[in-house]
């Protein structure tokens, strides 16, 4: 079984392209998919795709780009997410300081806040590490 463990099946770019990508997934032996979210709309979004596709699940999170959006009331939003059993992992979440589009520090805040509600939910996590490796480590072995 071939299982694609990372697609963003949901960016808008790609909806008028949606059927053909899937037949092609399809021939090409693809049994799942795991659309990962990289923030709540996204991550609605992939729900929502694997509620219509049984071949796609769904993974929801908030990507260190967008940590600086993660607040209590859309981590909570999140949870609620995490919940639904079509959702079987929390992510994309870690670090990225590469391109630093935000703080380091509310990085890894929003980083350790999922990996704490990826364990609530008895969840794994899909980490994005982009040069800040021994930091994911660290927290990581903290959490």
């Amino acid at each position: 079984m071939l299982f694609d463990t990372h697609a963003h099946l949901q960016n808008e770019l790609l909806e008028d392209q949606f059927e053909q990508i899937m037949e092609r997934a399809r021939q090409a032996g693809v049994e799942k998919i795991a659309c990962v979210g990289y923030d709540l709309p996204s991550s609605q979004q992939a729900l929502k795709l694997a509620q219509k596709h049984e071949e796609i699940c769904a993974v929801a999170g908030v990507h260190p780009h967008d940590a600086k959006d993660l607040d209590e009331s859309s981590l909570a939003e999140l949870y609620q997410l995490a919940r639904d059993p079509q959702v079987v992992a929390i992510g994309e979440i870690g670090l990225d300081y590469y391109r630093d589009l935000s703080p380091r520090d509310l990085q890894q805040k929003a980083f350790i806040a999922q990996i704490k509600l990826a364990r609530e939910v008895g969840k794994p996590i899909v980490i994005h590490d982009r040069d800040a490796h021994q930091d994911v480590f660290d927290i990581i072995k903290q959490e």
